[in-house]
């Protein structure tokens, strides 16, 4: 019998302890895309090592944002960056052409104005490009 496909976001924090502020961290961002005007929708992939979770806007080919973890942090991938905007205390890592990511211990105001100013110039780079 074929294993069954992960599909919920308790399959992203499974490994996560339920008192972890990364978990806290994940779960707050996630809100955040789900209850923008945009109507982002999630969908849930992963195996044993890697676990995400996407969102995206009209259909699945159309990431604008992923969320994953790792044992001490939260990564925020951000599709459609380019050109990065300024940012007060996060910083953009990765090489991607199409993705690059922030990560996250923790959420202060700082970085809770970062993350939407990210996401804002997503959507405004998406938009664009369309």
């Amino acid at each position: 019998m074929p294993e069954e496909k992960p599909n919920t976001i308790e399959f992203v924090l499974e490994p996560l302890e339920q008192t972890s502020d990364l978990r806290h961290v994940l779960l707050t961002v996630r809100e955040y895309l789900l209850q923008h005007e945009v109507g982002c929708t999630e969908t849930i992939h992963g195996g044993k090592h890697v676990r995400l979770a996407l969102f995206h806007i009209d259909h699945e080919n159309d990431v604008v944002v992923g969320l994953s973890h790792g044992k001490d942090h939260v990564k925020v991938y951000f599709h459609h960056f380019d050109p990065a905007p300024e940012l007060s205390v996060l910083r953009l890592q990765g090489k991607g052409k199409h993705s690059r990511h922030v990560q996250l211990t923790e959420i202060t105001d700082e970085i809770w104005n970062d993350i939407q100013t990210l996401f804002e110039n997503t959507l405004r780079n998406r938009s664009n490009n369309a």
